[in-house]
């Protein structure tokens, strides 16, 4: 498969790492897409306890967020 992967059209990855495996593993057209977010610096721990306490999340819990689609 990676015959056929290598000889076709680019091969988008969304991380480096697995454009290096890729390119290791004989596939050379590939093209790196970083994810389509600016990443801003973590807040300072007095603002960030504020915003958790205006929405009512716990000051000790952690916190996941799924920003994706269900829908397959």
């Amino acid at each position: 498969m990676v015959d056929a992967i290598a000889a076709g059209a680019p091969v988008v990855t969304l991380t480096q790492e697995t454009q290096h495996r890729l390119i290791a593993e004989g596939v050379q057209n590939t093209i790196w897409v970083p994810p389509g977010i600016e990443l801003k610096p973590p807040l300072p721990a007095g603002e960030k306890a504020a915003l958790r306490r205006k929405y009512r999340i716990p000051l000790d819990e952690p916190v996941v967020i799924y920003a994706g689609d269900y829908r397959h």
